[in-house]
């Protein structure tokens, strides 16, 4: 240059050109040698010059994150970095790491903008995830009975480290029986009904049923114990040992193996979606059917749960039977209601329900239909001889032939080894009434020919009359009988079992009915029939007028008294 000084190229400076200017320790002076482009324009090769004014420009070469000109400038560690100075390598914030000091901790919940840890406690700097899972754990929960990390061996009852508890029989669980539930959260109007997803259930108000109370949890927790003892361990068992189902029992254990204390403690949305990563875990589990959510992507309560419980009551249990165990449901949960509420706890309106309730009343509807039928059949026939004939004998020997047909039907039945359910007592109930025709015609024609034969001074004895009676209508009698017999058989060939039973009932009525008619109600004439006897009109209006007397005071007596008479469905009368 001018006056015989150096010019130095690229990073080269001094008065010869032989120092550096990039940042020291960080920075190294190169030449770039120029490049030339191969013809094919595919690769490219270093081109070594002899002539010093072809040699390539001086550069710094920085290293790591180090950049500029002179090595000068720290790129690539973003806010919360800085370029070491021996290796040009990012030195992060806090927990940060990654090439831009983003990335954080994988045992952190999150970090915040200085890069600090947030533990799994939600503590700044707090505690984390051992590997068994355990919030601040030390390792040692999951280590198994064999020492071994992760493998969660645990002693049997019998003293072996990962036994199946061989030393002891277990009696597996009849699960031929019925399953009894507790529920909460949802009004008894569907208490008949288990299938609570295919329901429209209507909720209870949220201060009713407050899962994110930790007295509710606790409570539900308590019922659970509380029942399975008290079904297990009275004189008449309600339920199979080993057949309680709880899911919050498990859901208890799950917390606990997570650091989490039961019965949870915290705000709404945070015991909510915890609960909510423990269904996750069982969705494909028959325990996921026992909890309810208002919504699955942002729920905010626990709209219903019920408990399970595995029953003594065998599938076909007959309903009388039954019902004394629905009698010690019904005392049980008024019981734990009261001390719920007694204790201000927000469950108080838990209820229980099986499909089997449903069944059991049905049958009882039906079977008290049947003694009504009975009752009725019983009283219009007596009334109808009683009234029409004006004579009292042979009301109640119609009565008691009646009751012969109703007993020989139930007798049949005890034989075949049935039991009275919702179609014997249907069936009865509507040919109950048929089943008395034949003895009712029968003594309507007795009747008859003894009035006449009393006008003609003609007097007949009892079999004479009898016999008579038959020739007259015996024949008409038994061809009825015979056809509604052989109708019925017809249903014994059809493929619903309800038609079935029915015919095969109406075969036995029938063919009872007529049986008793002809072997026992003529030779009960024969032998204590009503006599000839006179008909009068007076005489008939005086019967009409004691009998509406006697019913209407009989009436008032158990109206005005307020005396319990269960009627058909199972309520009072009045």
């Amino acid at each position: 240059g001018e006056g015989g000084s150096c010019w130095c190229f690229g990073a080269w400076s001094g008065d010869k050109c032989s120092s550096c200017s990039c940042q020291s320790d960080v920075g190294q002076c190169v030449h770039q040698l120029p490049t030339t482009t191969t013809t094919d324009s595919s690769s490219s090769s270093v081109v070594v010059y002899d002539n010093i004014n072809q040699i390539g420009v001086p550069f710094c070469k920085c290293k790591g994150n180090w950049a500029g000109p002179l090595c000068d400038k720290c790129e690539g560690c973003g806010e919360w970095g800085t370029c070491s100075q021996s290796s040009g390598e990012c030195i992060c914030a806090g927990s940060l790491s990654g090439p831009n000091c983003t990335q954080c901790p994988a045992h952190c919940k999150e970090c915040t903008l200085v890069g600090q840890c947030i533990g799994c406690d939600d503590l700044p700097g707090g505690a984390v995830v051992d590997t068994c899972g355990v919030c601040g754990g030390d390792n040692s929960t999951c280590v198994g009975c064999d020492g071994i990390q992760g493998s969660n061996l645990v002693v049997d009852s019998c003293g072996e480290c990962g036994g199946n508890n061989a030393c002891t029989f277990v009696k597996p669980i009849d699960t031929n029986t019925e399953v009894i539930y507790i529920v909460w959260g949802i009004t008894e109007n569907i208490r008949y009904h288990t299938e609570l997803d295919r329901e429209v259930p209507q909720y209870v108000e949220p201060s009713e049923f407050n899962f994110s109370d930790t007295r509710t949890q606790q409570w539900i927790f308590d019922v659970c114990a509380l029942t399975n003892s008290s079904g297990s361990n009275s004189s008449q068992p309600q339920l199979q040992a080993g057949g309680t189902r709880c899911w919050i029992n498990d859901w208890a254990s799950w917390l606990n193996n997570r650091g989490l204390a039961f019965p949870l403690n915290g705000s709404n949305s945070f015991i909510i979606m915890r609960l909510r990563d423990w269904l996750n875990q069982h969705r494909w589990e028959e325990v996921y059917e026992d909890v309810g959510l208002d919504s699955w992507t942002s729920p905010s309560r626990v709209t219903w749960t019920r408990l399970k419980f595995q029953s003594t009551i065998k599938d076909n249990t007959a309903a009388f039977t039954a019902k004394p165990k629905w009698d010690w449901w019904e005392e049980w949960l008024e019981k734990l209601n009261n001390r719920a509420k007694d204790n201000h706890i927000p469950a108080e309106n838990a209820f229980h329900t099986s499909d089997y309730w449903e069944q059991m009343f049905v049958e009882i509807v039906a079977i008290n239909g049947l003694v009504y039928s009975i009752t009725i059949s019983a009283v219009i026939a007596f009334l109808s001889i009683l009234i029409f004939t004006a004579n009292l004998r042979m009301s109640v020997i119609i009565v008691f032939t009646l009751l012969m047909i109703i007993t020989e039907t139930m007798g049949v039945f005890w034989l075949a080894g049935w039991s009275i359910g919702a179609v014997e007592a249907v069936a009865l109930s509507i040919l109950l009434g048929l089943s008395v025709d034949y003895c009712m015609h029968l003594a309507e024609e007795y009747i008859t020919l003894a009035i006449s034969n009393k006008r003609a001074q003609n007097v007949f004895s009892r079999q004479a009359l009898v016999h008579t009676a038959l020739c007259e209508i015996g024949l008409a009698l038994t061809n009825a009988a015979l056809t509604t017999v052989l109708s019925s058989v017809m249903l014994l060939f059809t493929t619903i079992q309800l038609f079935v039973q029915f015919g095969l009932v109406m075969c036995i009525n029938f063919a009872i009915s007529i049986t008793t008619t002809l072997f026992f109600f003529c030779p009960l004439l024969m032998v204590i029939g009503p006599p000839p006897f006179a008909l009068s009109i007076r005489r008939t209006m005086l019967v009409g007028w004691l009998v509406i007397f006697v019913g209407f005071t009989v009436w008032a007596i158990l109206f005005f008294t307020k005396t319990k008479i269960p009627g058909p469905d199972g309520e009072d009368l009045w």
